[in-house]
């Protein structure tokens, strides 16, 4: 299993997100907002059409504390011994049952 957090400053520079400083906290895998990990080949949603046939990539879901509403998902490819590539996306299910009324159905995170 990956677990971890993450910050997210955006292009003005501005912190939108920032979880980094949960990660050493005493919780479990399954309490962190990246944790998981699916081996998925090339042909899996999404699809990597410039991954080799053997490659295979690594899912993992990803929450935003703040709209976990929204199911999403962190797809990681190896592209190099020291690069790994990134892809988030919306991991194709319905918004779940806890969505609060009026909520924002936008993930703050570019892709």
């Amino acid at each position: 299993i990956l677990i971890g957090e993450y910050r997210y400053i955006d292009i003005q520079g501005i912190t939108v997100l920032n979880s980094l400083s949960i990660f050493d906290n005493n919780i479990t895998g399954l309490g962190h907002n990246i944790k998981g990990a699916k081996i998925k080949g090339k042909g899996e949603y999404p699809k990597c059409l410039e991954c080799p046939d053997e490659e295979f990539r690594v899912k993992t879901l990803f929450i935003d504390p703040q709209r976990s509403y929204i199911p999403m998902a962190l797809m990681l490819r190896s592209v190099s011994p020291t690069q790994i590539k990134a892809k988030l996306y919306r991991n194709g299910k319905p918004f779940m049952a806890n969505q609060p009324e009026n909520a924002p159905i936008e993930i703050r995170i570019p892709s």
